[in-house]
């Protein structure tokens, strides 16, 4: 077997011109052979795995080597009938040298990379956005949330003092850990309320946890109607423009005698659905630049709060901005423009809101059915809602949802579920808010007996 010699080889380098061989893997059978020649100025390397060209039958090949000093070409017979591709390296240059030299040859050309941070990690959102997996994408939102931004953040320094104030006060006052932790109930994640109420309507009142420009701006005009018509109701279902558990409330509205009592059980079926559509939104609302049409006729991008009021469904700008103010933080995204961002507490406060307003459209009590209406609606099972319904100062007691008949015909038997109510027993209820909520937790219970 001979191998073909580059070009350019003086005559020192061909008469020194010799070749060990190296197997890859010496324990297989069949492994391909490595080919080097070591020269003063250059390795020459060859491999057994990709042959340029192998003689069969009577056909022979011959390698030239040219010698460019005097202009000669000597022919010798390939040995074996193959010829191997032959390449040369720098035998004087480092390998991360020459690693270096690549890198930055690919470097230019894909174009300079930015040093920014902020314009990296930019890149790196679009590329998890693009073709990220689904947990990819979660945990790159979890990342964002958890990061400390100062513009939703409060500054460390004041914090510390003032946690310094509450520890300095507690201990003048000799009071216990177990009652400062008792305190912490006095602020919690919840909408306004009075905490001395000792009745529902009392205790979270709908004008206190709203701005009156957005209770003033809900349209329930569509849920009276929808109410009153089937096919404004059948219209509603088939564009989803209505969360379904709204639409399986609005027989009360049509069932409801009392005009005054009809038109406060729409606006408040109104508002719950714009609640409801915005808790299905994303935790990360970036506003859109303007847009012209991209062809003739086409329709323009208004771009702003118009064009996320459009996706959102929430169609006035005077229920939306209330709405993002409220339950949104508002920042200036890396990449530029406004971008309104949801961390937990406020999903969390948003949430605690629809079920107060629920409440309050079902009278302060739910049956096993409509608790059951309601937590597919919120797509969460029914241990975690009973959970913020008591965060809120309701009983929940479990309950059995009647036995019927499933879609496909046959009797389905009785589901798990739950009865809600908010400090019941009507006007004789002499039990406040504040001792209906559960008691703050201050630590692992002790066991008894043992060690």
């Amino acid at each position: 077997m001979v191998l073909g010699v580059a070009a350019g080889l003086g005559e020192a380098d061909e008469q020194q011109l010799g070749f060990a061989a190296y197997a890859a893997d010496p324990a297989k059978e069949s492994h391909p052979m490595y080919l080097v020649s070591r020269l003063p100025g250059a390795n020459l390397i060859a491999t057994t795995e990709m042959p340029v060209q192998s003689a069969t039958g009577k056909a022979h090949y011959v390698v030239g080597i040219r010698n460019k000093r005097t202009g000669q070409l000597r022919l010798a017979e390939a040995a074996g009938g193959s010829l191997l591709r032959l390449e040369a390296q720098a035998a004087a240059v480092n390998d991360a040298d020459v690693a270096g030299v690549v890198r930055a040859a690919q470097q230019q050309q894909r174009g300079p990379q930015p040093d920014d941070v902020a314009a990296r990690r930019l890149m790196a959102r679009r590329l998890v956005e693009a073709f990220g997996s689904t947990r990819r994408k979660r945990q790159m939102k979890q990342r964002e949330e958890g990061a400390v931004v100062a513009a939703r953040n409060a500054d460390t320094e004041r914090l510390g003092l003032l946690l310094g104030e509450v520890a300095a006060r507690a201990t003048a006052a000799g009071e216990t850990r177990a009652e400062v932790m008792g305190k912490l109930g006095l602020h919690r994640n919840i909408p306004a309320h009075n905490p001395a109420a000792t009745q529902p309507h009392l205790a979270y009142k709908v004008s206190a946890m709203f701005p009156d420009t957005l209770l003033a701006a809900i349209n329930s005009g569509q849920i009276l109607h929808a109410a009153e018509k089937q096919e404004d109701r059948q219209r509603l279902a088939e564009k989803k423009q209505v969360p379904a558990y709204v639409l399986s409330r609005l027989q009360r509205v049509s069932d409801e005698a009392d005009p005054r009592k009809r038109r406060r059980l729409a606006k408040l079926l109104a508002l719950l659905a714009a609640l409801l559509q915005l808790a299905g939104a994303r935790s990360r609302l970036p506003l859109k630049p303007p847009r012209a049409a991209k062809e003739e006729g086409g329709a323009a991008r208004p771009g702003g709060l118009t064009e996320l009021s459009w996706q959102l469904g929430l169609r006035r700008l005077e229920v939306l901005e209330p709405l993002l103010d409220a339950f949104y933080n508002k920042t200036t995204a890396e990449e530029g423009g406004t971008v309104y961002v949801r961390e937990d507490a406020k999903r969390q406060l948003l949430l605690m809101h629809v079920l107060v307003v629920v409440l309050d459209a079902e009278g302060w009590a739910l049956a096993p059915p409509q608790f059951e209406a309601l937590r597919q609606e919120l797509k969460m099972s029914a241990a975690d809602v009973v959970v913020r319904f008591r965060e809120l100062g309701c009983i929940c007691k479990a309950a059995k949802l009647p036995a019927g008949i499933a879609p496909d015909g046959t009797p389905s038997a009785a589901l798990a579920s739950y009865s809600i109510a908010l400090l019941p027993g009507g006007p004789s209820n002499t039990k406040t808010l504040e001792q209906s909520f559960p008691k703050a937790k201050t630590g692992a219970k002790q066991q008894r007996g043992g060690r």
